[in-house]
């Protein structure tokens, strides 16, 4: 059965090496990056530009950097717990406070999956 990996990342400096060592160490035939805001993290820089409250959370999106990376791929059940292991040997552990994400979801179908080796 096939498993979407989902790492959301604080640490943007990381988020492509992750991606390659996923691919390269892991076997995942594709992972995408994506640049994500938390919530949290942009009321915090809202209020340490001292904004106007008024002023609407997509405002405030415009003009401040992306303060996370989402990380995700659709791989096949057998890399998921190598996945996790390589991004916590380059994270440090996701338990500690402001490292990241990681969860895995089920997929219930995935059409286009590519396979490592076959055509």
């Amino acid at each position: 059965m096939a498993k979407l990996v989902v790492l959301i990342s604080r640490d943007r400096e990381k988020g492509v090496d992750i991606a390659e060592a996923w691919q390269k160490r892991c076997g995942a035939t594709g992972v995408t990056i994506i640049d994500s805001y938390g919530l949290g993290s942009l009321e915090e820089q809202r209020q340490s530009k001292e904004l106007p409250m008024f002023i609407s959370m997509a405002s405030v999106l415009h003009q401040v950097r992306a303060t996370n990376q989402m990380l995700f791929s659709a791989v096949e059940d057998h890399l998921v717990d190598s996945m996790i292991e390589v991004a916590q040997e380059m994270m440090g552990s996701l338990d500690n406070p402001d490292t990241g994400i990681l969860f895995v979801v089920p997929i219930d179908r995935v059409v286009g999956l590519a396979h490592k080796g076959r055509k």
